[in-house]
């Protein structure tokens, strides 16, 4: 089950809490000038494990925690591919205002 009802900034808030437990200091190693949650090595995970697929998370805790978006079959088509790239720009976003928040506080 994917879920749907949770907003991008709820999603990455628990995937931040999650991050805080297994990565203490993740955010400090973050570029939030480079968070692009669709890119293997720019996302928050690609940045913090060198790879998202390295973190040790299940498809439906990427997708709970805000990490990716529901993962679909592919038609293969430009226009899916611009579509998917669009429904990630949330995720970047709110990832990259989590991490400012951050530094704003330190």
């Amino acid at each position: 089950m994917t879920n749907t009802t949770t907003t991008p900034a709820a999603a990455v808030t628990a995937g931040a809490a999650w991050l805080d437990t297994h990565r203490p200091g993740w955010d400090r190693s973050v570029n939030p000038d480079a968070i692009e949650a669709w890119h293997p090595h720019n996302s928050v995970l690609g940045q913090v494990y060198g790879y998202d697929g390295a973190a040790p998370l299940t498809e439906q805790q990427r997708v709970d925690f805000g990490f990716v978006i529901p993962n679909e079959r592919p038609t293969g088509s430009w226009a899916e591919a611009d579509a998917r790239l669009a429904a990630y720009e949330p995720l970047s976003v709110a990832w990259t205002e989590l991490v400012e928040s951050r530094r704003a506080a330190l």
